[in-house]
């Protein structure tokens, strides 16, 4: 099982940056060649950004449904860390930096964003949309496709709910960091 979940990272990470990239492409005319040359450039730093914030928001939401109310509350500093990492792909993607600072750029550059008043809003709901909404999703989808005796539903129920919620809100996620870098 953790080959399928090491590959689901690295295909996730990679669909993230492709999203990203057509998002970039088409807000600065950058055309199809731009936009494939920047996937294949940038999707290293995105699964592991991506690796990253899927931990620790793991962590952090795990964290939430313990019982003490430290343990909530350190869970809820890991959700808001998880949280001001929102567009650390996004601009891992669209940045102009050299590789060697393509990590530690995007971060700061997405904690800088995040919270901004204007943007902590959007980076919240993209958070919950895009890992709350993705459970939510694969919770209705396992149970619907077991009674269907679909071939491994757990796999399958997390690959649609992924390939469903993951180009709206890396879309919304790259809109808004984008129109947050203008002001």
């Amino acid at each position: 099982m953790a080959a399928w979940q090491a590959a689901s990272e690295i295909l996730g990470g990679f669909f993230v940056a492709v999203v990203s990239s057509a998002v970039f492409a088409e807000a600065s005319e950058a055309g199809a060649a731009g936009m494939w040359g920047r996937v294949l450039e940038r999707s290293w730093a995105v699964i592991i950004i991506s690796l990253a914030t899927d931990i620790s928001a793991d962590v952090g939401l795990t964290g939430l449904a313990q019982t003490g109310i430290a343990d909530k509350l350190l869970a809820a500093s890991v959700i808001l860390i998880t949280v001001s990492l929102t567009f650390a792909s996004v601009d891992a993607v669209v940045s102009a930096d050299a590789w060697w600072f393509v990590l530690p750029a995007a971060i700061s550059r997405s904690m800088t964003i995040s919270w901004r008043g204007d943007v902590f809003a959007r980076a919240l709901l993209a958070f919950v949309v895009g890992n709350i909404g993705v459970l939510g999703l694969f919770r209705l989808l396992e149970p619907a496709l077991a009674r269907t005796h679909a071939a491994f539903p757990v796999l399958l129920a997390s690959g649609l709910s992924t390939v469903l919620l993951l180009p709206l809100v890396q879309t919304f996620a790259t809109i808004v960091y984008l129109d947050a870098n203008r002001r």
